[in-house]
């Protein structure tokens, strides 16, 4: 008999390196694409732009402190729940920063949340999934491309989201950039570990999102009955 698991193996680390990347460039574009809300929510609210750089410095440190608690749950629990966390985190925030108005949501969606979700998402966390995922000598070169598209993801996002901005207000562009994220959880979780439970859980939180976080007008009137049944 054949043994297939060489080639098993090498579709396994080829989709974890595919949707680690895609992980990476959305994460590190969404924060990037952040100063571009600046005038907007400022406006929208009457705020002095110290206002929303407190809840963006506040962010940083949020970034900061939990990664060291990720990297230790990532070692304890897996890769792939802490990703997910970080994923439904990083939305949260971003759909409650779309409704602001006071500073203390602001904190705590854009400074605490997004911050969070930053952590549980990023190079500490995706990258040393990708190096297990290859032999040892390409994890240099898989170290490398992580790292290289998640810095191309703070040009490559920023652009989608002035669009995103200019079509449908700042409010919407959130909401919408808040519901992309969940489409890197279920190739995210599923390739670095396995964890079938995960296509549970992701159907569960675009349920959840769809019917409830989103705007009712961005959904098709045939959509929204059945949402509301779901939830």
């Amino acid at each position: 008999m054949m043994n297939t698991q060489p080639a098993e193996s090498q579709d396994y680390s080829r989709l974890l390196i595919l949707s680690a990347c895609l992980l990476l460039l959305l994460s590190f574009g969404y924060r990037s694409g952040f100063g571009l809300f600046v005038k907007p929510i400022t406006e929208a609210n009457g705020w002095g732009r110290e206002v929303i750089s407190v809840a963006l410095a506040l962010q940083n440190i949020c970034w900061g402190i939990i990664a060291v608690f990720a990297g230790g749950l990532a070692d304890r629990f897996g890769n792939a729940k802490v990703i997910v966390v970080g994923t439904i985190l990083y939305a949260l925030g971003m759909q409650l920063m779309s409704g602001v108005d006071n500073p203390w949501m602001l904190n705590v969606s854009t400074g605490l949340l997004v911050g969070a979700g930053v952590a549980g998402t990023s190079f500490g966390i995706v990258l040393p999934a990708m190096a297990r995922a290859v032999g040892e000598q390409r994890r240099q070169w898989a170290l490398g491309l992580g790292t290289a598209v998640g810095s191309f993801g703070q040009f490559a996002v920023v652009p989608i989201a002035q669009l995103l901005i200019d079509a449908f207000g700042w409010m919407t562009a959130l909401n919408i950039l808040a519901a992309s994220s969940f489409s890197v959880i279920k190739s995210e979780v599923l390739s670095v570990s396995g964890w079938a439970a995960g296509s549970t859980i992701v159907a569960a939180a675009m349920i959840w999102y769809g019917g409830w976080a989103l705007p009712w007008a961005s959904w098709p009137p045939s959509c929204i009955g059945p949402l509301k049944r779901l939830r």
